[in-house]
């Protein structure tokens, strides 16, 4: 939904018209399913996990060019607190950047994060 009074709003809901094709793409596959004989689909189950995925990526693809600039903005602290304080932040900066409305902004991701701080991906900015 587009505020008026917010020119930088990005819309990163999916469309109906995504929606549908998710949706004839899988009839097709289950009834592709059905000719061979092979288990029927989960079609609901199915449809609202790719559906979620779609609103997934478009949201990290809103927000992955304002990242950087936004690691930029806050100063890590030492210990894995800190750094999620300093990744709470960022993305939340990143979002306003973007122009997610705050109904589409989304918590972070807890397990993301730690891959990323794990494995030393997180910029030290």
């Amino acid at each position: 939904m587009k505020k008026k009074s917010d020119a930088h709003y990005v819309d990163i809901s999916v469309t109906d018209a995504e929606r549908q094709t998710i949706y004839e793409r899988l009839v097709k596959r289950g009834h592709i399913r059905r000719q061979k004989g092979m288990p029927p689909l989960d079609v609901p189950a199915l449809y609202r996990k790719m559906v979620q995925q779609l609103a997934d990526r478009k949201y990290d693809d809103a927000i992955a060019p304002f990242l950087k600039h936004a690691y930029h903005q806050y100063p890590g602290e030492p210990g894995l607190p800190g750094r999620l304080k300093q990744h709470s932040s960022v993305v939340a900066l990143a979002e306003k950047l973007a122009g997610i409305s705050e109904q589409d902004a989304r918590p972070v991701n807890f397990m993301q994060f730690l891959d990323l701080y794990t494995n030393g991906k997180l910029p030290l900015a």
